[in-house]
């Protein structure tokens, strides 16, 4: 795959959420490696590949166990809810989560909070109070910075176009 600004974005993104979660402990102690689950939207997209080189890289770099789940597509709901339950039975020391359905999730984090786990959101948060955190892009100010950008490689000719729409107007 290649590699592009946008999945060296979805990397570094990655990495805070295994560096936050060792407040997380829940009593891994010291010989024991934090267990974290990760069930992200999919897998198939180059963007979630990134994503979980770049969580299996952090967890690498300081010494953490994870998994990594997600559905084929992210259409299927019920699949990501079924990887859900399924990290929550196994009971590791944090959960992260990226929800297809913001309010499907909500009885999953409910049952996560009864279990003691702590659930940590990137790229899209469940309606649920409980979340510790979310990782998340600031898609308005990545929208105004794409603009900035595209004017600056298109300079002039961002005028021309602009003139012609109002001329066509």
């Amino acid at each position: 795959m290649k590699f592009t600004r946008r999945t060296g974005m979805a990397a570094l993104a990655a990495s805070p959420l295994l560096l936050a979660l060792p407040a997380c402990n829940r009593g891994a102690g010291e010989a024991g490696a934090l267990d974290i689950a990760l069930v992200s939207k999919g897998f198939q997209h180059q963007f979630w590949q990134a994503v979980k080189r770049g969580a299996d890289q952090a967890a690498e770099e300081h010494g953490v166990t994870i998994t990594f789940d997600g559905p084929s597509a992210e259409t299927e709901v019920d699949t990501q809810l079924q990887m859900m339950q399924a990290a929550i039975d196994r009971g590791p020391d944090a959960i992260c989560f990226a929800a297809l359905d913001p309010e499907a999730c909500v009885p999953l984090y409910e049952a996560a909070e009864s279990a003691g786990i702590p659930v940590v959101e990137f790229d899209a948060g469940c309606n649920s109070d409980y979340p510790s955190n979310l990782a998340a892009t600031d898609n308005h100010a990545a929208g105004a910075l794409a603009a900035e950008h595209l004017a600056e490689a298109i300079g002039e000719r961002a005028r021309s176009v602009s003139s012609a729409i109002a001329r066509s107007a």
